[in-house]
């Protein structure tokens, strides 16, 4: 499950991904850069940190909707 911003600051657009089986391969990673994970307002220096890459193929999945998640008072 996860969820995305939407242009309203109070609400999360919901998404699910079912996979009917799966299996990872371990990437090898030369340089990592992140524009939204770099901006030191969303997140201080040091609170995030590329951990590994892995690489999926072939995967039977379906996408189903969720609810969207909304928060209280934070619009405006």
């Amino acid at each position: 499950m996860g969820y995305s911003a939407t242009r309203g600051a109070a609400r999360y657009d919901g998404l699910e991904l079912r996979c009917k089986s799966w299996s990872v391969r371990p990437l090898a990673v030369n340089a990592v850069r992140s524009s939204y994970f770099e901006d030191s307002a969303k997140f201080p220096a040091g609170s995030a940190a590329f951990d590994c890459a892995l690489l999926m193929r072939d995967v039977e999945h379906e996408w189903h909707s969720l609810h969207d998640l909304c928060c209280e008072g934070r619009d405006g």
